[in-house]
């Protein structure tokens, strides 16, 4: 990737990024919700059979980010840069992931 640091934390791209592909995976009440037809992988279960909240929700990014990549055609390799997000915002799986 062609890019130049600009101090400890900026990066410049020569080419701006795009977004090869999304992927959503989401828990039953999610799925039942006026969006549910829109998300790419609904849980029956919200835990996915874990034991915490904590493991389920690290899965669950996993799974999103194979499926972005298998929908993408491109392997974790290839890739640069992932953005990663909750439905809360939260964010603390992506930081584990």
């Amino acid at each position: 990737m062609n890019l130049k640091r600009v101090g400890n934390q900026t990066l410049v791209f020569t080419n701006p990024p795009v977004i090869l592909s999304s992927y959503s995976v989401v828990g039953p009440k999610e799925g039942q919700g006026p969006l549910g037809k829109t998300f790419n992988k609904i849980w029956e279960d919200g835990l996915n059979g874990e034991k915490s909240w904590e493991i389920a929700e690290s899965k669950m990014l996993q799974e999103a980010m194979q499926g972005a990549l298998d929908q993408a055609s491109v392997q974790k390799e290839q890739i640069d840069f992932m953005l990663a997000g909750d439905l809360l915002n939260q964010i603390i799986s992506a930081n584990f992931a």
